[in-house]
């Protein structure tokens, strides 16, 4: 998936071996690597595939996915109306502990208890009959930057959403913490338009950060003032970043204090800015 800005989505290649004829025979599904905005993200990975009879199903019972064990239910079958897909990945409660490395930064995560389920069917050539719903939640996340040493820790994480007739409601997801609050919604269409609001939520000592972070990189052109706001009694900070517009050319707003302008730009110039940064920080 490209955009003018760049690579938004690469998969470096795909090996398949679908059985396809005789009643019970195996196969396999395998893949090189997989990376968003010139970052690795999945190395590579393999699942194995079962026939019996008229019914591809997904041999695995477990699968790691950044470091979260995954309980997967994969079938393909046939309909009257054509063939029919179900998909019911499971996440049993877990403890994870996983490092990332994107942006030019190290983040150490590790959650003490997460736990969800996530329903997708519907006929294979037919996406506006595909209906699914998602439901995740985890509890104690922390996570660690790499070159400040920075600590984020979150009491709870919530999200919910829905798949119906085409459009992917999301109308809940929470990740609540005393001293930061991240809270969003939105829609996205098969056809790659959505739209959707972030609100941050921080204490006044916190939102200083964001602050530099936002003026240094110049993650918002002509932002007037600070991104950072107060409440009306000033205890907390926030800011409402608005979405809209196709996934390969989104626009963003921060409400009363930028113009509509395009996301991907911002965020090629944020990596630039962290990536100098942590070469200061080495030196």
């Amino acid at each position: 998936i490209v955009s003018k800005y760049g690579d938004i989505l690469v998969i470096d290649g795909v090996e398949a071996d679908l059985p396809v004829g005789g009643k019970n025979l195996t196969g396999g599904l395998a893949w090189n690597g997989l990376s968003m905005f010139d970052r690795e993200l999945v190395s590579g990975g393999s699942i194995k595939i079962e026939k019996k009879g008229p019914i591809l199903s997904v041999k695995e019972t477990e699968v790691d996915f950044f470091g979260i064990k995954l309980q997967p239910d994969i079938y393909l079958g046939q309909a009257p109306q054509g063939p029919v897909f179900h998909i019911d990945m499971q996440i049993p409660e877990q403890r994870v502990e996983e490092l990332f490395t994107h942006l030019d930064l190290t983040v150490g995560l590790s959650v003490d208890n997460i736990a969800g389920r996530m329903l997708l069917t519907g006929l294979v050539n037919h996406p506006f009959t595909w209906r699914g719903i998602a439901d995740v939640r985890a509890l104690n996340i922390e996570a660690k930057e790499g070159h400040r040493g920075t600590t984020a820790h979150f009491d709870s994480f919530l999200f919910r959403s829905l798949l119906d007739r085409g459009v992917v409601q999301s109308p809940n997801i929470q990740l609540r913490g005393e001293e930061v609050t991240l809270m969003s919604n939105g829609v996205l269409r098969m056809n790659g338009d959505g739209y959707g609001v972030v609100r941050l939520i921080m204490l006044p000592e916190k939102s200083s950060w964001i602050n530099k972070l936002a003026s240094g990189s110049g993650f918002f052109d002509g932002l007037r003032g600070t991104a950072m706001q107060p409440f009306e009694t000033k205890d907390l900070y926030y800011m409402d970043l608005k979405v809209d517009g196709s996934i390969l050319s989104p626009m963003m707003m921060l409400d009363k204090k930028t113009d509509w302008q395009p996301l991907w730009p911002a965020i090629i110039r944020l990596q630039s800015f962290i990536k100098d940064e942590k070469k200061n920080v080495a030196q």
